[in-house]
């Protein structure tokens, strides 16, 4: 993420050409998934879905947060790990 606004802003901060894809929707694979056990893990995709066809991979772009830490957390590239048994988003 970093890279990608510092970038940005070398460039001068230009806007998207007025015709440029835009993001039409995001997935999240696997989109529901269970963690049995404490160390367990997954590793999240995202995907973008744009107006000219393209699907991009934007998992290092995604932010992550876990509805309960005790249970689950979530690293900033999108690894989910248990912690104790119990329900998180």
């Amino acid at each position: 993420s970093y890279q990608v606004l510092r970038d940005w802003i070398a460039q001068g901060c230009k806007l998207d050409e007025a015709d440029a894809a835009q993001c039409l929707r995001i997935e999240v694979y696997p989109p529901q998934r269970e963690l049995h056990r404490p160390a367990d893990a997954q590793q999240l995709l995202v995907l973008g879905h744009f107006s000219d066809g393209s699907t991009r991979d934007l998992t290092k772009l995604a932010d992550y947060l876990s509805s309960d830490d005790a249970v689950a957390v979530v690293d900033a590239d999108g690894l989910v790990s248990s912690r104790d048994r119990g329900e998180t988003t």
